[in-house]
């Protein structure tokens, strides 16, 4: 078991046309026409207890702040965690929604998820090739031609233009 270590520092923002809320800052997650993943449950499950405490913070857009959504989703992420593990992912938490342009964490993660959608988008390497060493893994979850589940790309299988072309 590793020791927990300070606060776990996390921002998050949306790549893409990734549409997860309606005008009212309600989660229309699952319902038709829109995705059946919520990703923050995928982005944080059996994490939470691994720091002494953890600071989240989402890019905010438009002018819903989805604060109540993204705390709910987050404390799902550990009501699940003690009903799969039998112990609780009870340390603190807390969730802000921020513009980018306010958060340095939030401009890094936009920046890199820009350089991500260029090379989804238009094959196009060179930003993304800077940042490559950056990213730990990505998931894609539209790429199901070799598992149900989707692509991982990691250093063990690198993401390249080429496996892009082929899908």
């Amino acid at each position: 078991m590793t020791e927990k270590q300070g606060v776990n520092h996390c921002f998050v923002d949306e790549a893409g046309d990734l549409v997860l809320f309606d005008k009212c800052g309600k989660v229309i997650v699952g319902s038709p026409g829109c995705s059946g993943f919520f990703m923050v449950k995928r982005l944080f499950r059996n994490l939470l207890h691994k720091a002494d405490s953890n600071s989240i913070v989402f890019a905010r857009r438009g002018k819903s702040e989805r604060f109540e959504a993204l705390s709910q989703a987050i404390t799902r992420v550990q009501v699940n965690f003690e009903a799969k593990f039998g112990r609780p992912s009870d340390k603190p938490t807390r969730v802000h929604s921020l513009f980018s342009g306010d958060v340095a964490g939030l401009q890094v993660i936009d920046y890199c998820l820009w350089a991500l959608q260029r090379l989804f988008e238009r094959q196009e390497e060179r930003y993304f090739d800077v940042l490559r060493s950056k990213f730990r893994l990505i998931i894609d979850l539209d790429d199901t031609r070799n598992h149900p589940y989707g692509e991982y790309y990691s250093d063990s299988n690198p993401l390249t233009a080429e496996k892009i072309k082929a899908f």
